[in-house]
């Protein structure tokens, strides 16, 4: 073997081993703070959940007492309330991926970090499921965007 492949060999040895150590570190660091993460997540579950229960609740008391329900309403009123239930509905779908995401990346051990190993394996199921938390993200902006403009047109 010649010393110059002897040299790019050894480089990329070292450059791989190099990555390798800083993923394990980033990882490491990760699983730190995953506990944190995940009770961020189970948070923002249940305000969500607060939220759609309140609304539910608010067109429990404005449409569904009338007593001709929503045929009561002029029909703008109508298309605004029928919006806003379609809305919840969609918000409560995300709110159940979520959750359901959550309980992937938490295991059987719950949100809890039962040790080391435990933390590493909630980080790593955790990365796994970044692309998806953020399109749930998303999701759940939209749907709080679209339930404000619908409550204030109703509102008005």
């Amino acid at each position: 073997m010649d010393p110059f492949s002897i040299v790019i060999g050894v480089a990329s040895l070292l450059d791989i081993t190099w990555r390798v150590a800083k993923y394990l570190k980033d990882v490491q660091e990760g699983a730190g703070i995953v506990e944190g993460e995940i009770l961020s997540l189970l948070s923002e579950i249940k305000s969500l959940d607060a939220v759609n229960r309140s609304i539910k609740h608010l067109h429990e008391t404005e449409v569904e007492m009338l007593p001709e329900g929503v045929n009561g309403l002029p029909h703008r009123d109508q298309e605004l309330w029928q919006n806003t239930a379609n809305n919840l509905s969609d918000c409560q779908v995300t709110v159940e991926r979520l959750h359901e995401i959550l309980e992937s990346i938490a295991g059987k051990h719950g949100e809890k970090v039962a040790g080391w190993r435990d933390g590493i394996r909630k980080q790593l199921r955790k990365q796994s499921k970044d692309g998806e938390l953020s399109s749930i993200r998303l999701q759940i902006s939209v749907n709080r965007q679209s339930l404000h403009i619908s409550l204030t047109m109703l509102d008005l």
